[in-house]
Protein backbone atom coordinates (compact mmCIF):
# COMPACT_ATOMS: atom_id res chain seq x y z
CA UNK A 1 0.00 0.00 0.00
CA UNK A 2 1.29 3.46 -0.91
CA UNK A 3 2.56 5.84 2.12
CA UNK A 4 0.03 8.32 0.99
CA UNK A 5 -3.01 6.53 0.78
CA UNK A 6 -5.19 8.09 2.94
CA UNK A 7 -6.43 5.93 5.69
CA UNK A 8 -9.51 6.40 8.04
CA UNK A 9 -9.22 4.24 11.65
CA UNK A 10 -13.18 4.01 12.58
CA UNK A 11 -13.45 3.35 16.63
CA UNK A 12 -9.54 4.29 16.89
CA UNK A 13 -9.88 4.08 20.73
CA UNK A 14 -6.49 5.69 22.21
CA UNK A 15 -4.96 5.72 18.58
CA UNK A 16 -2.44 2.95 18.51
CA UNK A 17 -2.87 1.73 15.16
CA UNK A 18 -3.05 5.60 14.00
CA UNK A 19 0.30 6.18 15.62
CA UNK A 20 1.80 2.56 14.39
CA UNK A 21 0.92 3.70 11.23
CA UNK A 22 2.44 7.23 11.53
CA UNK A 23 6.00 5.60 12.78
CA UNK A 24 5.95 3.27 9.24
CA UNK A 25 6.05 6.12 7.15
CA UNK A 26 2.43 6.70 6.33
CA UNK A 27 1.35 10.34 6.09
CA UNK A 28 -2.84 10.87 5.48
CA UNK A 29 -3.91 9.44 8.55
CA UNK A 30 -7.57 9.81 10.07
CA UNK A 31 -9.67 8.53 13.32
CA UNK A 32 -12.34 8.68 15.03
CA UNK A 33 -14.53 7.24 18.61
CA UNK A 34 -17.29 7.39 19.98
CA UNK A 35 -16.10 8.27 23.22
CA UNK A 36 -14.72 11.76 24.08
CA UNK A 37 -12.45 10.74 26.60
CA UNK A 38 -10.86 8.40 24.23
CA UNK A 39 -10.54 10.58 21.76
CA UNK A 40 -8.68 13.00 23.97
CA UNK A 41 -6.05 10.17 25.44
CA UNK A 42 -5.76 9.52 20.99
CA UNK A 43 -4.72 13.21 20.68
CA UNK A 44 -2.40 13.14 23.95
CA UNK A 45 -0.91 10.21 22.83
CA UNK A 46 -0.46 11.38 19.36
CA UNK A 47 1.12 14.75 20.58
CA UNK A 48 3.19 12.66 22.39
CA UNK A 49 4.45 10.31 19.62
CA UNK A 50 4.97 13.25 17.69
CA UNK A 51 2.68 11.92 14.73
CA UNK A 52 0.77 14.15 12.58
CA UNK A 53 -3.33 12.88 12.35
CA UNK A 54 -6.72 13.88 12.21
CA UNK A 55 -8.50 12.67 15.35
CA UNK A 56 -12.21 13.54 16.35
CA UNK A 57 -15.50 12.53 18.05
CA UNK A 58 -17.99 10.25 15.99
CA UNK A 59 -20.77 7.85 16.12
CA UNK A 60 -19.36 4.79 13.96
CA UNK A 61 -23.31 3.55 13.07
CA UNK A 62 -24.13 7.49 11.48
CA UNK A 63 -20.57 9.08 10.65
CA UNK A 64 -20.52 13.54 10.73
CA UNK A 65 -19.94 14.80 7.14
CA UNK A 66 -16.51 15.03 8.62
CA UNK A 67 -15.47 12.13 6.09
CA UNK A 68 -14.02 12.32 2.81
CA UNK A 69 -12.05 9.43 0.29
CA UNK A 70 -10.56 7.03 1.83
CA UNK A 71 -8.52 3.98 0.25
CA UNK A 72 -8.68 2.23 3.30
CA UNK A 73 -11.14 2.37 5.87
CA UNK A 74 -11.21 -0.07 8.97
CA UNK A 75 -13.61 -1.54 11.52
CA UNK A 76 -12.35 -3.71 13.68
CA UNK A 77 -12.56 -4.59 17.43
CA UNK A 78 -15.46 -2.43 17.98
CA UNK A 79 -18.74 -3.02 15.44
CA UNK A 80 -20.06 -6.44 17.09
CA UNK A 81 -19.61 -5.14 20.46
CA UNK A 82 -21.36 -1.69 20.06
CA UNK A 83 -24.53 -3.40 18.49
CA UNK A 84 -24.40 -4.85 21.56
CA UNK A 85 -24.32 -1.02 23.37
CA UNK A 86 -21.33 -2.01 25.15
CA UNK A 87 -20.04 1.80 25.25
CA UNK A 88 -23.47 3.23 26.75
CA UNK A 89 -24.72 3.42 22.88
CA UNK A 90 -28.06 1.75 22.34
CA UNK A 91 -28.04 -1.79 22.11
CA UNK A 92 -29.50 -3.08 18.47
CA UNK A 93 -29.17 -7.09 19.47
CA UNK A 94 -33.12 -7.46 18.81
CA UNK A 95 -32.58 -5.91 14.66
CA UNK A 96 -31.97 -7.53 11.76
CA UNK A 97 -28.01 -8.42 11.18
CA UNK A 98 -28.16 -8.39 7.77
CA UNK A 99 -29.99 -5.50 7.76
CA UNK A 100 -27.27 -4.05 10.20
CA UNK A 101 -24.10 -4.84 8.04
CA UNK A 102 -26.23 -3.49 5.19
CA UNK A 103 -27.15 -0.22 7.00
CA UNK A 104 -23.02 0.20 8.35
CA UNK A 105 -21.41 -0.84 5.28
CA UNK A 106 -23.50 2.03 3.04
CA UNK A 107 -22.51 4.47 5.60
CA UNK A 108 -18.66 4.04 4.51
CA UNK A 109 -19.44 3.20 0.90
CA UNK A 110 -19.82 6.56 -0.87
CA UNK A 111 -16.40 7.67 1.75
CA UNK A 112 -14.55 5.00 0.13
CA UNK A 113 -12.63 5.11 -3.03
CA UNK A 114 -12.68 3.34 -6.11
CA UNK A 115 -10.63 -0.25 -5.54
CA UNK A 116 -10.50 0.94 -1.86
CA UNK A 117 -10.67 -1.74 0.75
CA UNK A 118 -12.78 -1.56 3.78
CA UNK A 119 -11.36 -4.20 6.45
CA UNK A 120 -14.32 -5.01 8.92
CA UNK A 121 -14.34 -7.60 12.19
CA UNK A 122 -17.40 -9.59 12.93
CA UNK A 123 -18.42 -12.48 14.79
CA UNK A 124 -19.13 -15.83 12.95
CA UNK A 125 -22.47 -16.95 13.12
CA UNK A 126 -21.86 -20.29 12.08
CA UNK A 127 -18.74 -21.22 13.41
CA UNK A 128 -19.28 -22.29 17.04
CA UNK A 129 -15.44 -23.27 17.78
CA UNK A 130 -15.72 -22.48 21.63
CA UNK A 131 -19.14 -22.28 22.79
CA UNK A 132 -19.74 -17.91 23.90
CA UNK A 133 -20.82 -17.18 26.39
CA UNK A 134 -24.69 -16.66 26.41
CA UNK A 135 -25.93 -13.38 24.92
CA UNK A 136 -22.44 -12.00 24.41
CA UNK A 137 -22.39 -10.73 20.79
CA UNK A 138 -26.12 -11.69 19.60
CA UNK A 139 -25.39 -9.50 16.56
CA UNK A 140 -23.37 -12.33 13.85
CA UNK A 141 -23.40 -12.95 10.61
CA UNK A 142 -22.11 -16.27 8.21
CA UNK A 143 -20.34 -16.00 5.15
CA UNK A 144 -23.45 -15.66 2.97
CA UNK A 145 -24.27 -13.08 4.33
CA UNK A 146 -21.56 -10.50 3.95
CA UNK A 147 -21.62 -11.92 0.62
CA UNK A 148 -24.75 -11.32 0.14
CA UNK A 149 -24.70 -7.49 1.57
CA UNK A 150 -21.24 -7.10 -0.20
CA UNK A 151 -22.94 -7.80 -3.56
CA UNK A 152 -25.83 -5.54 -3.27
CA UNK A 153 -23.67 -2.46 -2.45
CA UNK A 154 -21.28 -3.51 -5.28
CA UNK A 155 -18.77 -4.52 -3.20
CA UNK A 156 -16.42 -7.77 -3.49
CA UNK A 157 -14.74 -10.01 -1.04
CA UNK A 158 -11.11 -9.97 -1.25
CA UNK A 159 -10.52 -12.27 1.86
CA UNK A 160 -11.56 -13.86 4.95
CA UNK A 161 -9.68 -14.90 7.87
CA UNK A 162 -11.38 -16.37 10.91
CA UNK A 163 -9.83 -16.19 14.32
CA UNK A 164 -11.20 -18.86 17.09
CA UNK A 165 -8.30 -18.31 19.16
CA UNK A 166 -9.22 -14.68 20.79
CA UNK A 167 -10.79 -15.21 23.66
CA UNK A 168 -13.97 -17.24 23.22
CA UNK A 169 -15.38 -15.64 20.50
CA UNK A 170 -15.18 -16.72 16.55
CA UNK A 171 -14.57 -13.76 14.97
CA UNK A 172 -13.97 -12.95 10.93
CA UNK A 173 -12.19 -10.74 9.50
CA UNK A 174 -13.81 -9.34 5.96
CA UNK A 175 -11.58 -7.96 3.39
CA UNK A 176 -14.24 -5.78 1.02
CA UNK A 177 -12.82 -4.07 -2.12
CA UNK A 178 -15.68 -1.32 -3.71
CA UNK A 179 -15.47 -2.40 -7.33
CA UNK A 180 -14.61 0.54 -9.40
Amino acid sequence: MAKDANILITGCGSGWMLIWLAQRGFKNLSGFDYLQNVVDSAVDLSTLAKTDMKIWQDDGFCPSSKLEKYDVITALYWVYSAWGGNYGNKSRADEDNQELLKQFLSNYLPHLSDNGLLFIELIDSIAEFQEPPENAYPIRHSMQQVANCAEQLGLSIEKQMFNARHRKEPKMLYILKKVA
